[in-house]
């Protein structure tokens, strides 16, 4: 082998290490980009809690994000997040329902916000306030606002929340057949917690398990299969409702009474305390009560006391 014949392949060799060390210092300087699934939760909080400034570039960041990405499950993400604070939420709601593989709580927010479109307060506001609908728009909407409740029903088939929507809905319908069906469930679901508690607690023990964990099987499985206190409440009311209609006044009363009875806790902001508005109906139907201060029927008091004249001793 010649000695120029050595150089070059020297030459060559040391040209090749070198193009790989610089291509390894280079590929280190660089900073990798965060992925779509970092970036979302860091968004989500720069948006939930930031400042207008800050809520402001998380959006054109999800925007330019929806540009640059292709997967279709982080374009979920990035419109479930547009969904709820984006301009557009109608028309992300829809991408979510066009992709294919939405999760079921991203598809749920979608049908929200389809809903808040059709809902009772959007109906209200278009017809009576700003009086851009006519009835037959209201009639149109309000089977809209049906259709897309049975869907968010068939995607959480255990979510009372939207059986007492459907069931609302129909009384505004006044099909009460409809109506008590959906309240009834929800009543029917809470009154079974206690058997399914009891079946957990049962199943504990038959593995000769210790009584703490028998009752600790208890509490948690009947404080997972009851209803909370806000739907039971509204199912209590609505059921009332569905009477009302019936003109079954008795059993409306009644249901309102059990509503009251359970002190529960139905407060809640901008929107109705059922438990109150039980107590109402009550007082409306049964006539009301003026003597709740139990005062004596007698005390022999003069409304308006006949005026004496004064005599003062020296």
């Amino acid at each position: 082998m010649s000695k120029s014949t050595s150089i070059k392949k020297f030459l060559s060799s040391f040209l090749i290490f070198s193009i790989a060390f610089l291509l390894t210092v280079s590929a280190e300087e660089k900073p990798q980009q965060p992925s779509v699934k970092q970036l979302v939760p860091k968004l989500y909080n720069q948006l939930r809690v930031g400042k207008a400034e800050e809520k402001q570039e998380a959006l054109e960041t999800l925007l330019k994000l929806e540009k640059e990405t292709s997967d279709a499950k982080d374009l979920c993400s990035i419109y479930e997040l547009l969904i709820q604070y984006g301009t557009d939420k109608t028309v992300y709601a829809q991408k979510i329902f066009d992709s294919g593989v939405a999760s079921v709580l991203q598809k749920t927010r979608a049908y929200n916000v389809m809903r808040d479109k059709v809902n009772y307060v959007s109906r209200f506001r278009e017809y009576y306030l700003t009086e851009t609908i006519d009835k037959k728009d209201m009639a149109t909407m309000e089977q809209e606002e049906i259709r897309i409740l049975e869907e968010l029903l068939k995607l959480n088939p255990d979510n009372a929340s939207f059986k007492n929507a459907l069931g609302n809905a129909y009384v505004l319908l006044e099909d009460p057949k409809k109506a008590e069906n959906y309240f009834a469930t929800v009543l029917a679901t809470h009154n079974d917690a206690p058997r399914k508690a009891q079946e957990a607690s049962d199943a504990v023990l038959a593995k000769n398990g210790t009584t703490n964990q028998a009752a600790n099987a208890y509490n948690t499985t009947f404080n997972r299969s009851k209803v909370r206190d806000l739907d039971l409440g509204d199912a209590l009311l609505g059921l009332a409702n569905v009477a009302i209609l019936k003109n079954e006044i008795p059993k409306a009363v009644e249901y309102c009474r059990d509503l009251v009875s359970r002190d529960l806790n139905t407060r809640r902001a901008w929107d109705i305390d059922t438990t109150l508005q039980a107590k109402l109906v009550v007082q409306y139907l049964e006539g009301y009560k003026l003597d709740n201060t139990h005062l004596p029927i007698y005390t022999d008091a003069k409304v308006f006391p006949t005026p004496k004249r004064a005599e003062y001793s020296e």
